[in-house]
């Protein structure tokens, strides 16, 4: 259904590193080919992402691989009074993924209607 083969994650190392999302389907979005965002995946889970038109910046969300393989990620959300929310708190989120190689992976939410695809920044040598 997202027309990519893969294996899943073995470990949470597997996702550290610099990596550019360059495609985005869902939401009545489809910028395949078109790098639209890059995120930083520290070995904390620390997970600070950003734009590359600067339209937004999350430095503050996180990302956890659950036992059964499947990745949280936990966005951050600040005080929206008008909405009922006094507090900041996190938002999870939680996604199937799949390496395509060491250097690639995508992730999907159940039914395939929100899928990302990641590239690495700079390729494992």
């Amino acid at each position: 259904m997202i027309g990519a083969r893969g294996r899943s994650p073995e470990s949470f190392a597997e996702f550290c590193g610099e990596w550019v999302c360059d495609q985005v389907q869902g939401e009545g979005q489809s910028t395949s080919g078109t790098s639209v965002s890059e995120i930083t995946i520290e070995p904390s889970g620390e997970a600070p992402s950003k734009a590359l038109d600067s339209s937004w910046e999350c430095p503050r969300d996180k990302w956890e691989l659950k036992e059964n393989g499947c990745l949280a990620q936990w966005h951050y959300v600040e005080p929206m009074p008008e909405f009922g929310i006094n507090h900041p708190g996190y938002q999870e989120e939680w996604l199937h993924a799949l390496f395509i190689s060491d250097d690639e992976f995508v992730t999907f939410n159940g039914d395939a209607s929100l899928v990302m695809k990641y590239k690495r920044k700079n390729k494992k040598t």
